[in-house]
């Protein structure tokens, strides 16, 4: 009696915790407490069993995984015809899959299934076991089979999400509207489900649609408004209306909105307001990851302003100098290293400042390969490696640029036809230098592929 007394204060205790909008930890706590009494002073009593699967699941519920694992391998372990084996079975997978453990998940989960009673349960989980390792074919079969098998499942809007998402990322958008539309008359909570909704109409390009949404959900907190005014923004943003766009950005005021506002100022080329607001950005918060890649942007648009400088000098004032002086550049900026790591696979030194007037090149190849490796826009990469060619056409960085050009034009423009006529003119031109060995290889390959083309089509 006293221990069935304690068991039953024990599963108060947990639904007390359990039941309401937030989770009591303080009654969890008296749970395990009680639980750990039972185990203690009732050994032998027929609750043992019950006391380990209920402080497991409390142990879980507080984020104590290593502990909840115990309690549920030692039920496994000295109670093997325990009722709850199946629902422990179930439990330690999903401890698996938390850990990123796929063997072991999938080990868990496929012995649960052998028994009816968590069959439902296990089938939510298995599909979303295969959701989070990326086999998204398998989860929408095995989301598909749970649907036709539990019409009106616990685990249904679960299960419409899992499949939204997945469909999501296969970029089968129209199948992902249908799904979160689905879930939507059976979820409690809109919101994320509008949102999701929403998004995947401004992927599809259909911005007034998505805008539309956007505007008509009821944010419930000062977070979800926050949210839906950086998603209006990105409406405007599509739409070509940077103005409303960095408004909307600006009503936020936190440092995603201030990074994103940079983003629309680099778009626009307005590099001096970029520069602004990425180091904004980098202000509030350096060490987080928006915080880390607005450092890297903002320090990279510094060089670039100052290359641009020097570069402007040189064109406008037609200063006459065998030196450039360049002691206002931070040294630590200009050291171009990574180009041909790249592009080609070798290096390069290029850490000496130019001091003559042939060294403009220098700048002209570094200002090439920020945009190019820092900012991925290969256009304003292109027009500064033929601007080489143009103005320094006895540089010896013309192999290097004819290069670039090319690779740009084969890796990042689909362009093979251009990137083959680049490749051949440095074979042709330069054929003792690194950059032709490293031509003729990719001359090889697209030849190789378009060969390759033919006898598909033949």
């Amino acid at each position: 009696m006293n221990s069935y007394n304690t068991y039953y204060n024990a599963m108060e205790c947990y639904k007390g915790a359990t039941s309401g909008k937030s989770l009591n930890v303080t009654l969890l706590d008296k749970c395990v407490e009680k639980c750990a009494k039972i185990l203690t002073f009732y050994p032998d009593s027929r609750w043992v069993d019950d006391a380990l699967i209920l402080s497991g699941k409390c142990f879980y519920i507080k984020g104590d995984k290593s502990q909840a694992e115990t309690k549920f391998k030692e039920l496994l372990n000295f109670y093997p015809e325990s009722e709850f084996v199946p629902e422990a079975e179930v439990m330690l997978g999903k401890i698996a899959l938390e850990r990123g453990n796929e063997v072991e998940a999938k080990r868990w989960f496929k012995r649960a299934s052998k028994d009816k009673k968590v069959k439902e349960e296990v089938d939510y989980w298995l599909t979303h076991f295969y959701f989070s390792f990326g086999n998204y074919e398998r989860a929408i079969e095995k989301g598909e089979f749970y649907l036709s098998s539990f019409k009106e499942g616990k685990f249904k809007v679960g299960i419409l999400r899992i499949l939204g998402e997945a469909t999501d990322s296969l970029g089968r958008y129209e199948d992902a509207l249908n799904y979160y539309k689905a879930a939507i008359p059976i979820e409690e909570e809109e919101f994320d489900l509008s949102l999701r909704i929403a998004n995947i109409y401004l992927k599809m390009g259909d911005v007034a649609e998505a805008k539309k949404i956007y505007k008509s959900i009821e944010p419930q907190n000062g977070e979800e408004e926050k949210m839906l005014k950086k998603r209006i923004a990105f409406c405007f943003e599509s739409e070509g209306d940077y103005e409303n766009a960095i408004s909307s950005l600006q009503d936020v005021d936190d440092q995603e909105s201030v990074f994103y506002i940079g983003m629309i100022y680099e778009k626009q080329a307005n590099l001096q307001q970029a520069l602004g607001a990425y180091d904004d950005a980098r202000q509030r918060a350096p060490n987080t990851e928006i915080g880390k890649i607005a450092t890297k942007k903002a320090s990279a648009l510094q060089e670039i302003l100052t290359l641009q400088r020097i570069l402007e000098a040189k064109d406008t004032l037609q200063f006459d100098t065998t030196y450039v002086d360049t002691n206002t550049l931070v040294a630590d900026t200009l050291q171009a290293d990574t180009v041909n790591d790249t592009l080609v696979g070798f290096a390069e030194d290029t850490t000496s400042l130019p001091d003559t007037l042939k060294d403009f090149a220098a700048l002209k190849m570094r200002l090439a390969e920020i945009w190019l490796l820092e900012f991925k826009n290969p256009d304003e990469a292109l027009k500064q490696y033929r601007t080489v060619l143009e103005e320094f056409s006895e540089s010896e960085y013309i192999p290097r640029a004819l290069y670039a050009i090319a690779w740009i034009e084969q890796n990042m423009k689909g362009n093979e036809r251009d990137a083959l006529a680049g490749y051949r003119t440095i074979e042709k031109d330069y054929p003792d230098t690194d950059y032709a060995v490293a031509a003729r290889r990719q001359i090889e390959s697209i030849e190789k592929s378009e060969e390759g083309g033919v006898k598909s089509e033949e």
